[in-house]
């Protein structure tokens, strides 16, 4: 989103710049080369470890992706079109894989190379229409600076800011993550329920990042984050630390776990894409407001 001609957008200028494709893909295949000579030779623990990453990061780029890629559409179109590109993500990079297993290729060569070059991997390999920089079906959401103020004011969203010790550079993510799909303000933005697709993987892979540099198991993993990251717990949260004060809903509107937990989710997913899709600030965020159960939870298993 950014501002221009006194309005908050949004749509980003894709301005397509000159590559060499065939250059950066003969690159990517040598450093792809590097990670499955590494992967041969580690041993099959380190390897489920790769592995596991390398599920729930393809999980945080291909659900960005679709985010990007079809702005107009709500959550469940948008889940079915990532059900639909994960489930051929095997097929698609086996060729490259030689005998790995794809998902223990992604994780070992984000890890190896960083996120930037893993988001360009997928582009050039996966996504070709990202290697040209062109976004199908982009949406021209235009909010105009005195209405974002003045709702902005109104709900006291700056004590929100305070709350999350993250002061938002584009007010209209933080607005949308609080905005109820009932809100008549759904119609020109959208509402948390799209956020909350992007948060999801954000908090799956923040939680899979600080378990593993702990040197804790991938077994104690999933039994934290089905634990904590569940909707039910999620729901807890928003409501023990305040998020729903800040929800817009319309008057009436009943509210569920389901929707506490999409509010959890859509601030740490707007977080995440207000400071750049950076996973570090994002973990800084949630982990304010994640940590205790953590501790609980190791707790309950003897760990610290």
């Amino acid at each position: 989103m950014f501002c221009f001609n006194g309005k908050w957008s949004n749509q980003k200028n894709f301005t397509s710049k000159h590559r060499n494709i065939e250059q950066i893909k003969i690159q990517q295949m040598k450093m792809i080369t590097t990670v499955t000579e590494n992967l041969a030779k580690c041993n099959k623990d380190v390897q489920k470890n790769y592995k596991l990453s390398g599920v729930y990061v393809s999980k945080r780029i291909l659900k960005d992706h679709v985010f990007h890629l079809y702005p107009k559409k709500h959550r469940n179109f948008l889940n079915g079109q990532f059900e639909e590109i994960i489930s051929n993500l095997p097929e698609k990079v086996k060729d490259m894989c030689k005998d790995c297993d794809p998902h223990a290729v992604i994780g070992c060569y984000n890890q190896k190379f960083g996120l930037k070059k893993t988001n360009l991997l997928f582009n050039t390999m996966l996504f070709n229409e990202y290697c040209v920089n062109t976004i199908n079906d982009v949406q021209n959401n235009e909010v105009e600076i005195d209405t974002v103020t003045q709702i902005y004011h109104e709900n006291e969203l700056s004590k929100f800011e305070k709350l999350l010790e993250y002061r938002f550079l584009n007010p209209v993510y933080l607005i949308r993550a609080v905005t109820h799909p009932s809100h008549e303000l759904f119609a020109k933005i959208g509402s948390n329920l799209e956020l909350a697709f992007i948060g999801d993987p954000v908090l799956d892979e923040l939680l899979l990042r600080d378990f593993q540099q702990r040197g804790f198991s991938n077994e104690q993993f999933e039994k934290c984050r089905q634990s904590i990251l569940c909707n039910e717990h999620l729901g807890i949260l928003a409501i023990r630390y305040g998020f729903d004060k800040y929800r817009l809903v319309r008057p009436g509107a009943a509210m569920c776990k389901k929707s506490n937990a999409d509010l959890f989710e859509a601030v740490i997913g707007a977080v995440y894409l207000d400071a750049g899709k950076n996973m570090q600030v994002a973990f800084d965020v949630s982990t304010k407001f994640l940590k205790p159960s953590k501790k609980e939870f190791l707790k309950s298993i003897n760990l610290k």
